[in-house]
């Protein structure tokens, strides 16, 4: 009887503490799921296992601590968004003491309007199919590390009207996307140590950068689209990197457009290489400047490539080289071109080039030899 009065005992008393537990686990979710204010936020991060709080529906985050003030969370935090969850910052500021990761669910929307986020580091993983991330008058902060951003299939980005920087990072800033990837810049600020890298891998990606200045004093700048008909336009906005600048398509038919868009490398280079079929390159205005070479090739060793530059500078202290293609054609007009070692503007094999009003200045040059 003592025997089993006993287990009775035991039995009950794990009967409570499951419950217990069990209560605590609804408690944490349920305060997940109803976050308004910037201390919801704060204390559902410092309180979860993990520091990793649950979204379970739309959130819209717009009471609390506003900018340039900023509610201090303790430690870093990750959100995840399931499958019906968007979120929202509104007005809002909140610095992570650790790094902070958004990871998206289907379809998800992150919006921030005139709100600063820092952490020591920050990943926003919208990666499933037509994810939007929308940061208008505002700020992602990475202060001790990098700032990533990947999307998937039919992902879509819009910065805007930067609030200091729109994108800071002590370190790398790098977006990556898939098929019919889009990213749009409008007045907006990327600024970073050691290199910024905008990368699709898949086809008809679409990167339009308007007013935006694109700036990283030690690293490199990189734009790069891998599929098929994919499009770079930059109008009247600057890109300014330590070691180098690179805007490279390499799927058929890829094109790109620079509009008074002055881009300096630094001590690197400057690249804009369109490959493949019919691929397209035009630079009006602006200029291109490297402490080495500068190209512009359209489908240099392939066919049919088109190049125009016009009303623009182009200065290297190596090679200067304007390029095309069998087949191509390769017009440059009323442009200054400076090399310490040779300019050449040419079209490959059966092509045509034509080259006017430019005044050109190097030991070598070779325009449109036969």
């Amino acid at each position: 009887m003592k025997t089993q009065s006993m287990f009775g005992t035991l039995r009950a008393a794990f009967i409570l503490a499951t419950l217990a537990a069990l209560a605590v686990t609804g408690a944490q979710t349920a305060r997940a799921t109803h976050i308004e204010t910037t201390g919801d936020l704060k204390r559902a991060c410092e309180t979860s296992p993990g520091n990793v709080v649950v979204l379970t529906h739309p959130t819209k985050i717009s009471n609390g601590v506003r900018p340039p003030a900023s509610e201090n969370v303790t430690t870093g935090c990750t959100l995840q968004l399931d499958a019906f969850a968007n979120v929202e910052f509104d007005q809002v500021g909140i610095t992570f003491n650790g790094p902070f990761t958004l990871n998206g669910g289907a379809k998800a929307n992150v919006i921030s309007v005139e709100s600063v986020l820092s952490a020591h580091s920050m990943a926003l993983n919208l990666t499933s199919a037509e994810s939007l991330l929308i940061v208008d008058e505002s700020r992602f902060q990475a202060t001790a590390g990098n700032l990533t951003i990947a999307f998937g299939t039919g992902g879509k980005a819009e910065l805007k009207e930067a609030l200091g920087s729109t994108l800071s990072a002590s370190g790398e800033i790098r977006i990556t996307g898939g098929n019919k990837f889009g990213l749009n810049l409008s007045e907006a600020i990327l600024s970073a140590g050691s290199g910024i890298r905008l990368e699709a891998m898949g086809a008809e990606a679409v990167v339009k950068a308007n007013k935006a200045t694109f700036n990283t004093t030690a690293g490199s700048a990189q734009i790069n689209l891998t599929g098929d008909k994919g499009l770079v336009e930059i109008g009247s906005s600057s890109i300014t990197a330590g070691n180098g600048i690179a805007v490279i398509l390499t799927g058929r038919e890829g094109g790109m457009k620079l509009n008074s868009a002055p881009l300096n490398a630094g001590t690197g280079s400057v690249e804009l290489r369109a490959d493949g079929f019919k691929a397209n390159v035009n630079v009006s205005g602006g200029s291109l400047r490297g402490g080495t070479t500068v190209t512009v090739h359209s489908a240099f060793g392939d066919q049919f490539g088109n190049i125009v530059v016009e009303k623009a500078t182009l200065q290297g202290g190596g090679d200067v080289r304007v390029e095309t293609g069998a087949a191509g054609a390769t017009k440059a007009t009323d442009n200054r071109l400076t090399s310490g070692t040779l300019v050449r503007i040419a079209a490959g094999v059966g092509g045509k080039c034509e080259a006017l009003l430019n005044v050109i200045t190097s030991p070598v040059q070779q325009i449109c030899l036969p």
